[in-house]
């Protein structure tokens, strides 16, 4: 038996009347539901993407230690390029607060080893022209040394057995690496040495 409807009522009440109706309700609220799922589905999904790909990226890399000899302030640090993946090492060096600082060097201002254990993979010379340096309050040598990302390689590729490769997961993406370091001595009176640690990164 159908509804019947009162005659005064006019088509646009009818309307608002089904629209109001507890089946029309509970079906709007469904849709609602489904929508608000939909769209926290796609944001963790936009985010597992993103943390995958991010993850299959050469990571930023920026590591320093600092030191001093006499009145002068060194810091040594090591940074990869993001496009290149060589990396950049650096020394500055800055003479002592309110201080003006004077020191000679024997051979150049120091060597930079990059070792694996006692395994030495590259040995430079930093600032091989410079036998003195002469600073006045506020004034700064600085010295870089780029080692090409391939000659990390030609040693990391043949030993495949010391690859550290990390449990990746959404929120630590790590890529394989083998632990590196980086030491740097000053050819000074007295020699004096500083460390970096760092992870090169390996393609597999």
């Amino acid at each position: 038996m159908t509804e019947q409807q009162p005659q005064h009522e006019s088509l646009a009440e009818q309307t608002i009347r089904r629209y109001r109706s507890p089946e029309s309700l509970q079906r709007t609220e469904k849709r609602r539901r489904f929508s608000a799922i939909i769209f926290v589905v796609n944001i963790v999904l936009i985010m597992v993407l993103y943390l995958f790909y991010a993850g299959d990226r050469p990571r930023d890399l920026y590591q320093s230690s600092t030191f001093n000899y006499g009145d002068l302030q060194f810091r040594f640090s090591v940074m990869k390029e993001r496009n290149t993946g060589n990396y950049i090492f650096s020394l500055t060096t800055r003479s002592a607060p309110g201080k003006q600082a004077f020191a000679r060097f024997n051979n150049g201002i120091a060597d930079l080893v990059v070792a694996h254990g006692s395994t030495v993979l590259v040995k430079m010379p930093v600032g091989k022209e410079v036998a003195a340096l002469a600073l006045k309050p506020g004034d700064m040598d600085l010295q870089k040394v780029v080692i090409d990302r391939v000659e990390m390689n030609v040693y990391t590729d043949g030993h495949p057995e010391y690859v550290v490769s990390p449990r990746r997961s959404l929120l630590s993406p790590d890529r394989p690496y083998i632990p590196l370091t980086a030491e740097i001595t000053i050819h000074a009176d007295r020699p004096v040495s500083t460390t970096l640690k760092f992870k090169h990164e390996v393609d597999q």
